[in-house]
């Protein structure tokens, strides 16, 4: 049976754990109690946290397990002492000794939370404040497509694109921000911008140009068939052109045409009846 394996046994007896994060270079940053599958998670860490570890990453190990929350509480706080009289930086926000393993938040709890910040307005002077925070910040590669993956196939409800919309309108951007909008201060959105233009005008001189040889062929063919339909024929006093001739004779305008150009006598292409397909004409 599974549960007559030493491990699962151990764990089942002692469900707590203390655990430390460190970089991929075995640098400890961070130093947690729980249980389950919390130090694994990403989920209820501090910003420090994540901006550490979405600029390195991160690896877990789990140090000792125990029979209660409180023995593993209090062997965090010793961790968290010990690693920083050793002078390494955590970004832990206190001693230790917070929360509670394995607490999760009931539905309840989680709709009240919603409610509350829902229609919540934030003043200008705040998003000022806050503007000014990521002011000229820089944001990594791997974090950009994070955020692109996080998004990708995201669909706004109707509610949520008119709140949009209606955030947008009447809004003025400074000439600084159309600049930027258009690129013209980012030297890889210029060259994207000339590329596009490139493109755009050989598309536009490559459809000119079909169109003009597709327009001169017709041409060539409407005045080769004009020619050959207007050539005068004179025969017996007559002077008709194919196409009446044709007319004239019951024949085919194709068959006199093709009875002229093997060389037949004027007389003979005239006055001879047409045989049945596959003879001669």
């Amino acid at each position: 049976m599974l549960t007559s394996h030493p491990l699962v046994g151990k764990i089942l007896s002692m469900p707590f754990y203390t655990y430390t994060h460190s970089t991929p270079e075995g640098r400890i940053f961070y130093v947690g109690k729980g249980k389950g599958g919390r130090a694994y998670s990403k989920k209820d860490r501090n910003r420090y946290w994540h901006n550490l570890v979405s600029k390195y990453g991160y690896e877990v190990e789990i140090h000792s397990y125990w029979s209660t929350d409180a023995e593993a509480i209090e062997h965090e706080k010793e961790l968290i002492a010990q690693y920083r009289k050793e002078g390494l930086k955590l970004v832990n926000m206190t001693d230790g000794g917070e929360g509670h393993s394995g607490f999760t938040k009931s539905a309840e709890t989680k709709a009240k939370l919603s409610a509350s910040l829902k229609g919540r307005l934030v003043s200008q002077e705040t998003r000022e404040k806050i503007r000014a925070k990521h002011l000229g910040k820089l944001v990594s590669e791997s974090t950009k497509e994070k955020l692109r993956l996080h998004n990708l196939g995201k669909i706004h409800s109707e509610e949520t694109k008119q709140k949009i919309s209606e955030s947008s309108k009447g809004r003025v951007f400074s000439e600084e921000s159309k600049a930027k909008i258009r690129g013209e201060n980012n030297p890889m959105m210029r060259e994207n911008i000339r590329e596009k233009q490139k493109k755009s005008s050989q598309l536009r001189s490559q459809d000119l140009d079909y169109r003009r040889k597709l327009s001169e062929g017709k041409k060539r063919s409407e005045l080769m068939h004009t020619r050959k339909n207007s050539r005068l024929i004179t025969f017996d006093g007559v002077t008709l052109t194919l196409s009446q001739w044709s007319n004239k004779l019951g024949l085919s305008k194709n068959t006199l045409d093709e009875r002229l150009k093997r060389g037949w006598a004027l007389e003979k292409a005239l006055t001879s009846s047409a045989q049945k397909r596959g003879l001669n004409v």
